[in-house]
């Protein structure tokens, strides 16, 4: 059909929504005006979820959908704490990576999200799986930017700031394996 999901999304907060990015939402403490309120935060995700309804299982932008309903849920839990948003913003982006299989060229965008949600329980709770969970979907986001990609410095940096929070959460030497 040819539409994007997030048409109907014209702005965040004043700002023009790209309908054809991966991350359709800037990070909340990126923007400049930093004081969107849980209300901006609660109807940004009625309206994503409003957005998924309309892709059935199957539909080639349902991975994308699924993704920024998660950025925005974990916007939430970065603004409010709420558990429970983190919990759903972690179990959208794992359906957004059950969509993108190894192969498909956002499979690293998924990791990458993934990976920086669990990662969140782990600075809440010192919970070593989530430590490990996290260091894994790094490892193969960076496994897809190989050398030259634009990207890889970034997947470089997240890769080693885990790597060091488990080399500080063990102090286990060969922890700092990859770096």
């Amino acid at each position: 059909m040819g539409f994007r999901i997030l048409d109907s999304l014209a702005a965040w907060n004043g700002r023009i929504v790209d309908p054809g990015g991966q991350n359709n939402f800037p990070e909340v403490s990126d923007h400049p005006n930093s004081s969107q309120t849980p209300t901006d935060l609660d109807t940004a995700i009625k309206y994503c979820g409003q957005a998924l309804e309309l892709l059935p299982p199957g539909h080639s932008d349902r991975a994308s959908s699924l993704n920024n309903l998660a950025v925005v849920i974990k916007a939430r839990f970065d603004q409010a704490g709420d558990g429970a948003d983190l919990d759903m913003a972690t179990e959208y982006y794992e359906q957004a990576l059950e969509l993108r299989p190894p192969g498909h060229s956002d499979r690293w965008h998924s990791l990458n999200n993934l990976a920086v949600a669990i990662s969140d329980p782990f600075d809440q709770a010192r919970d070593r799986a989530d430590l490990d969970t996290t260091i894994k979907y790094h490892e193969q986001a960076l496994e897809l930017r190989p050398p030259g990609h634009s990207d890889r410095s970034s997947s470089l940096n997240k890769l080693t700031g885990i790597l060091m929070a488990r080399f500080d959460h063990t102090k286990d030497t060969a922890n700092l394996h990859g770096l």
